[in-house]
């Protein structure tokens, strides 16, 4: 949201691209690593998510991106004007009101995924 915010003012056409979270809450989101199970290389994978847990990594990754990151030590390294961006990091009484969205049964789920497909697609 927050690159498509920053390309929309950078056309200079007007358009104004905007992130609020309802003070009823919403669904918490957030990107994750994993190892796959049948992975071959699981000791250089292991070496991979160390590197990037690292609090001058990791935040150098949130100052390119301008995403929040759960590593406390990183938040002392990472740009005020990101630290301090409530749509980035929400203070804690609109955090209150996040949740994680449960695992659906699959047909729901392929349902979802069709209706969303079509939101997309403008159909």
């Amino acid at each position: 949201m927050l690159q498509a915010a920053a390309r929309a003012e950078e056309s200079n056409n007007g358009v104004k691209v905007a992130y609020s979270i309802p003070k009823e809450g919403t669904a918490v989101w957030f990107d994750m690593l994993a190892i796959p199970a049948d992975a071959k290389n699981t000791d250089k994978a292991h070496e991979m998510l160390n590197y990037l847990l690292r609090p001058e990594v990791i935040a150098g990754i949130s100052n390119y991106v301008a995403y929040a990151n759960a590593n406390k030590a990183s938040t002392s390294l990472i740009d005020e004007a990101i630290v301090n961006d409530e749509t980035i990091y929400p203070p804690e009484d609109v955090k209150q009101n996040l949740f994680s969205l449960k695992v659906l049964p699959k047909k729901i789920d392929r349902v979802l995924t069709r209706l969303w497909t079509d939101v997309k697609a403008n159909r």
